[in-house]
């Protein structure tokens, strides 16, 4: 996911978060550093040819969320919080389609 084409990096993260939607609370353990490697991808790659990437990423993150326990979401609810917000104040334009991934996470 933090390198090749824009495709590569859609495609990769869309397989990540179907794997840890399958196995639900059994990918708790790995959830913290797949949190920080999904976070790292939306602030590396603000360009805009990645907003697609950006959007599935925020995707990606909403689903694993979903599919951990409580207890481990909790354990970075706050760093999700704040980077959906900056998101959402930056000023996305009608097409972008991070905005619909956004509002669906929210």
């Amino acid at each position: 996911m933090k390198t090749g084409i824009s495709i590569q990096k859609e495609n990769s993260v869309t397989a990540f978060a179907s794997t840890a939607v399958v196995i639900k609370t059994k990918f708790d353990p790995h959830f913290g550093e797949a949190l920080d490697l999904l976070l790292s991808c939306l602030n590396e790659n603000p360009q805009p040819c990645y907003k697609q990437f950006r959007a599935q990423t925020i995707e990606a993150i909403t689903l694993i969320c979903s599919g951990v326990s409580p207890t481990v979401f909790a354990t970075k609810s706050n760093e999700i919080i704040q980077a959906m917000l900056y998101i959402q104040k930056s000023n996305l334009d009608d097409h972008d389609p991070q905005r619909s991934y956004l509002l669906s996470a929210w």
